[in-house]
């Protein structure tokens, strides 16, 4: 990893504010501090770890070390697609939702309801083309078998 990332420590607390639930992601990292996603179980931190210890800060914001990891195995592996970014939905907005926060208190359950099914839209696009990618139909279990397939080998770059 470059020398002007660094991990975060459980204290840096609130860099940025949350956004709204479903507005622009902000690089605030509060998703990454309460839960781990599927792309970090994949390369492999425990699942009893909530503060990801693949974030990094940089500028400011905090951004996931997993696509560090992903461009070295690139660079190794140039026959194979990039996953991390669809993974995370990168691009389709604030992800963690905590009710009764002063950032997401402002919207209505119909608000709510909106935001999740546009990212469930968001994140089926990204299947498909991920599925197109590796050959393998949307809907089979084999795609999921290929990602974590590909993320566990993410793990030898940590």
């Amino acid at each position: 990893m470059n020398g002007k990332s660094k991990s975060i420590l459980p204290s840096e607390v609130g860099i940025l504010p949350k956004p709204v639930y479903g507005e622009a992601c902000n690089g605030c990292g509060v998703c990454c501090r309460t839960n781990l996603c599927l792309v970090a179980l994949g390369v492999g931190i425990p699942r009893k770890i909530t503060n990801c210890p693949l974030q990094k800060i940089e500028g400011g914001r905090v951004r996931c070390g997993a696509f560090d990891l992903e461009a070295a195995f690139l660079k190794d592996n140039p026959h194979k697609h990039p996953i991390v970014g669809d993974l995370l939905g990168s691009g389709g907005g604030c992800d963690c939702l905590i009710l009764g926060s002063k950032e997401d208190s402002i919207l209505s359950v119909a608000d709510i309801m909106e935001r999740q099914f546009s990212k469930r839209v968001f994140a089926y696009e990204a299947r498909k083309k991920l599925a197109k990618q590796f050959g393998i139909h949307h809907e089979s279990d084999a795609l999921n078998d290929a990602f974590f397939s590909q993320l566990k080998s993410y793990s030898k770059y940590r």
